[in-house]
């Protein structure tokens, strides 16, 4: 399908607009009709089309494409994408919608949901999403992905739109047969296509807003199924705002903040479950009541079900905010909020 650049003054192919949609409902979702729905998801594709990028690299592993998608978070050239193996080259570079090749540097990398943030200096404000939380999502309602699958777009040719639903807001890591999926919390599923190299890219709702971050597709060799999801954007704000908001030196990894607490963890491959060795004396989690043998179930509304669980949420707050957690102690469950400090 083609669609025309603002002002007419040209053309520019534009992948399929690809209508891949489950069987539903018509209570539950209904199929955007009428002039000013099309109007509505006509707009939201103009605006989201110059804040999605191109990115590509070299994989340096045979069969790895080395291209991927990215989504401009800010005026001053801030963009998340997924985190792979590409991203580990010096020759890593961002392509904008006009056809500019700029380089791009690594800012910071969540393991832990498998994004990444990028830096590009583009020598005047770029046209971003705000990274902000878009309020409550639900299922059945529709959305946009916004990418660059296959790379099938190069140079200023725009990205790929298709049009699906959300078809659930759930943890994948608890899905049997499902394979190896490290992220445990929530992340959007949808139907709409997030093929090899739209990872990155964009997932909005029909305003135009940044609903989420297209994930990798989930495979399961036992059912030899897919599933598509985006990373929602409000679970990532903690990363963007180490780099956007506090403006520090943003080639340092995000320093961790400290609390006190320190789990039965013997470093084995098998982590155990989230038992309290010690606390420190006068840290934050001494002071909100924390105790010897008291067991983590729970920290920011992720399930702690080990060690390494809980080491890997606290790990993404850095010092002055807050993270809420949830314990058992002999047969009670109690919560605290404790503000982290410096280490």
């Amino acid at each position: 399908m083609g669609m025309e650049r603002a002002g007419g003054r040209r053309r520019v192919a534009v992948s399929t607009l690809v209508l891949a949609l489950m069987a539903w409902s018509p209570t539950v979702a209904q199929e955007p009709s009428g002039r000013e729905e099309r109007g509505k998801v006509h707009s939201a594709i103009e605006k989201a089309i110059p804040r999605v990028v191109k990115i590509v690299g070299a994989s340096g592993i045979r069969n790895i494409p080395g291209n991927a998608s990215g989504t401009i978070i800010s005026r001053d050239g801030h963009i998340l994408t997924i985190d792979s193996v590409l991203l580990k080259t010096d020759r890593l570079r961002v392509v904008l919608s006009d056809g500019r090749t700029l380089k791009a540097k690594i800012l910071r990398r969540d393991k832990y949901r498998s994004i990444a943030l990028l830096k590009v200096d583009a020598g005047e404000p770029l046209p971003f999403f705000p990274p902000e939380n878009p309020g409550p999502l639900r299922v059945g309602q529709w959305v946009l992905s916004v990418a660059n699958p296959f790379n099938l777009a190069q140079g200023d040719e725009w990205p790929s739109v298709n049009l699906g639903i959300v078809s659930a807001v759930t943890r994948l890591d608890l899905r049997l047969g499902v394979n190896d999926f490290p992220y445990r919390g929530k992340v959007i599923v949808t139907d709409a296509n997030n093929n090899p190299g739209g990872f990155g890219g964009a997932l909005l709702d029909l305003e135009g807003r940044l609903i989420g971050i297209n994930g990798k597709i989930v495979e399961s060799k036992e059912t030899n199924t897919q599933i598509s999801y985006a990373v929602p954007i409000q679970t990532l704000i903690p990363l963007i705002d180490g780099s956007i908001i506090l403006r520090k030196d943003e080639t340092e990894e995000k320093v961790a903040g400290f609390h006190g607490i320190r789990l039965f963890d013997l470093g084995t491959r098998k982590s155990p479950p989230a038992y309290l060795r010690a606390v420190a004396k006068e840290s934050p989690a001494a002071r909100a009541g924390l105790r010897r043998d008291d067991l983590i179930i729970r920290c920011q509304q992720t399930p702690v079900r080990n060690c390494k669980d809980f080491y890997e949420v606290a790990g993404q707050f850095g010092p002055g905010e807050e993270i809420a957690i949830t314990f058992k102690r002999k047969e009670e469950i109690h919560q605290v909020v404790i503000t982290l400090e410096e280490g």
